[in-house]
């Protein structure tokens, strides 16, 4: 049996060019002719179909793998920011006596200020690396 319909297209029209077929008369070989070559051209579109719809899945897969890369790199910047940030705060919270600042009512302003300035710090690190 034939794999494909241009394989099918090319036995019938061998089976067209073959002169001495009795039950085929004239009339009949030219609707079978005409309904081959519409049988050809539907494959060739289904075909020109197919290679254009792997095309759209490719770009399409292509444009959510950049998109997913551009949500993953502001992500790290934001844990890269914030990670720091959220260890010194970690670390000054836990209730041990001895920590600095404990009987100074201005330290909280201090840290305050300090985890700004490593804030600032790292927004400046950030731009000179050209990160965003």
């Amino acid at each position: 049996p034939p794999e494909s319909a241009i394989e099918l297209a090319d036995d019938l029209t061998r089976l067209l060019a073959a002169p001495n077929v009795p039950w085929l008369d004239e009339t009949h070989r030219w609707q079978l002719r005409d309904t081959l070559d519409q049988v050809v051209r539907y494959s060739e579109s289904l075909d020109a179909m197919r290679e254009r719809a792997s095309i759209l899945q490719d770009t399409l897969t292509n444009r959510i793998s950049e998109q997913m890369n551009r949500t993953m790199y502001v992500l790290s910047l934001v844990a890269g920011l914030f990670l720091p940030l959220g260890f010194l705060t970690g670390l000054l919270g836990i209730n041990v006596a001895g920590l600095p600042g404990t009987e100074d009512s201005d330290a909280f302003i201090i840290v305050c200020a300090v985890l700004l300035g490593i804030a600032g710090l790292e927004l400046l690190m950030f731009r000179r690396l050209r990160f965003f």
